[in-house]
């Protein structure tokens, strides 16, 4: 009889609660690591078409006083403005002041400089000063009409620095299902090496215990990143494969009480 590779060692005995028990001992600790690197790689698919498809970043939201400067009763006066060949080629010199900053069109050095806020809408660039510091300066897009002042800002910004948030965001969310699986899979696998010490379980180490986790783990797994590319939402994604494994892992033990091994396996 061929001996079974890798795959038949695996995903045929995600999907049942007595396959799960009764293949706790296919994989060996190589095999285990793969497998877990597997489904956190399977979690970033949904992850990284979400950030595929996003057209702007809300970066005045991460600033202390451009936002509320980019949505105030003078950022209509903005609406508008457009951009040819990646240059302004409407609009005159106008200046708006108030408690919050300076915004306009072709602001004085000196004026944009003394304040703490400032949107300036110059010939080629854009310049955005925060009173935290932070600054940048935007190449236009190549044809545009500003219809809102702070969704423009935001658009233009992500299109220049799409590849650095994109990854950022990536490894931050990536980041943060991998923690999470990988407290799951170690939890409920101390939790299943305890029963070793009862006369009922025949869970007989913490390899078998493992094992049987990322049994339970993978079809939830699956299904979180199934819903994740139709629906976005990765504290949902994470709640699915948190609470599937956990009750997988409940409906393996009143199907078999960790005993019962019934099951003729490939």
């Amino acid at each position: 009889m061929k001996k079974p590779n890798f795959p038949e060692l695996y995903f045929p005995n995600i999907i049942s609660p007595k396959r799960i028990f009764a293949a706790r001992k296919n994989l060996s600790w190589f095999k285990m690591v793969f497998c877990f690197i597997l489904l956190n790689a399977i979690l970033l698919i949904p992850i990284s078409l979400h950030q595929a498809k996003q057209n702007d970043f809300e970066i005045l939201k991460w600033t202390s006083g451009l936002d509320s400067l980019a949505t105030n009763e003078s950022a209509s006066q903005f609406n508008g403005l457009q951009i040819a060949d990646g240059k302004l080629v409407s609009g005159s010199e106008m200046v708006f002041q108030d408690t919050g900053g300076v915004s306009g069109v072709f602001i004085p050095k000196k004026s944009f400089d003394a304040s703490k806020n400032a949107i300036s809408f110059d010939e080629k660039r854009l310049r955005v000063k925060d009173a935290s510091g932070y600054s940048f300066s935007l190449a236009y897009p190549d044809s545009a009409v500003v219809t809102d002042l702070e969704e423009f800002i935001n658009t233009t910004w992500y299109a220049q620095y799409k590849p650095v948030v994109f990854l950022g965001m990536v490894f931050v969310l990536g980041t943060l299902t991998l923690v999470s699986s990988l407290m799951l899979v170690l939890f409920s696998s101390i939790c299943l090496a305890l029963t070793k010490k009862s006369s009922f379980s025949k869970i007989n180490s913490f390899k078998e215990a493992m094992n049987l986790t990322l049994n339970a783990t993978g079809l939830p797994t699956i299904i979180a990143a199934v819903l994740g590319l139709i629906y976005f939402d990765i504290t949902v994604m994470i709640g699915i494969q948190s609470l599937g494994a956990v009750l997988l892992i409940a409906m393996t033990f009143l199907k078999t009480r960790f005993y019962k091994e019934d099951v003729r396996l490939v």
